[in-house]
């Protein structure tokens, strides 16, 4: 019978192999695995959707031609611009709710955002082994966040009342990771900003796993963490801020976010080049605040810009 403990030890040696080098090629995919990934828009659908005499909102369809979708909402304020125009990535199915948040904030009257939705319209909620038919489409959609904030910078560029020069990209919570992919790999966009943001994936989900009481058993979820990791290397913040600069990157964390340890958000300021600013507000994670802290958050953003030069002064107005 010991050829069968051979056998036994060849198949699983075999199968550390296999791992090992499946790891191991997922941990060398870099600027080469994205940018093969970034294609051409073919299809570009805009549907009016309100006018309420300041501003004309728009849904927005984009399509490349690898059959990659992404949706959002396009808001233009009505006047004479070119209007200067904001990427803005804040979670799954979030593009109308997002707008919605910024639409009666002073500081933005004169400015246009493109909110987006992610780009994956697939389950986000599994039974049983649903989650394996997925993995996929939901391994691909992964990195698809930043495809879209490249695109959506693409097609603003040509709408006339869009200042081309003058377009940041800005991502909160999981989207900080695409805003600053998506903004180190396109230098065509004037400034970065991460809201609720920070570094070292392995050690966010980690951290974040302990807090909400997900695999108890620490080596355990040591090692789920850092498989995590692995698959998500390509949006290691810390690779890509130092190519950011010398445009303008901008943090803004809550004091009371639980989900993001001071280390981390330390981190990934640090990593980048100047000129860049790091804000602390009263505040707990995005989640858990919602709409409320919106204005500060503008606010703040649109005080720093102004002093950058890039974002004239508005005077305060009642919007409708």
């Amino acid at each position: 019978m010991r050829w069968v403990y051979w056998i036994i030890g060849i198949v699983a040696a075999i199968v550390v192999v296999v791992i090992t080098a499946t790891l191991m090629i997922l941990a060398s995919r870099g600027e080469k695995f994205l940018t093969e990934r970034i294609g051409t828009l073919e299809i570009k659908t805009r549907t009016p959707l309100a006018d309420n005499g300041i501003y004309l909102v728009d849904s927005v369809v984009l399509q490349d031609d690898r059959g990659l979708e992404v949706r959002g909402f396009l808001r233009i304020p009505k006047g004479e611009g070119p209007f200067p125009a904001v990427v803005l990535l804040a979670g799954l199915n979030t593009g109308r709710e997002s707008l919605d948040w910024v639409m009666d904030v002073p500081e933005t009257r004169r400015v246009a955002f493109f909110t987006l939705d992610y780009p994956y319209q697939g389950k986000t909620h599994f039974r049983n082994f649903e989650l394996l038919q997925e993995l996929g489409p939901v391994y691909q959609a992964l990195f698809d966040g930043v495809n879209a904030g490249i695109y959506a910078r693409r097609y603003l560029t040509e709408i006339p009342e869009i200042d081309k020069d003058r377009i940041f990209i800005v991502g909160v919570s999981f989207g900080a990771f695409y805003s600053i992919v998506s903004g180190a790999l396109d230098p065509d966009f004037a400034m970065v900003g991460v809201f609720f943001g920070g570094a070292n994936i392995a050690h966010l989900l980690d951290h974040n796993m302990a807090r909400q009481g997900i695999l108890n058993y620490a080596p355990m979820r040591w090692l789920a963490s850092r498989l995590a990791a692995v698959i998500l290397h390509p949006l290691e913040p810390t690779l890509w801020t130092g190519r950011i600069a010398p445009r303008p990157f901008l943090m803004i964390n809550g004091k009371q976010d639980e989900s993001l340890p001071v280390q981390y958000v330390m981190e990934l300021y640090e990593s980048a080049g100047e000129p860049k600013k790091l804000v602390w507000i009263e505040s707990l994670h995005i989640d858990r605040q919602g709409p409320s802290i919106v204005k500060e958050l503008i606010g703040e953003s649109a005080g720093w810009l102004q002093d950058l030069g890039l974002l004239e002064p508005v005077d305060d107005v009642v919007i409708p």
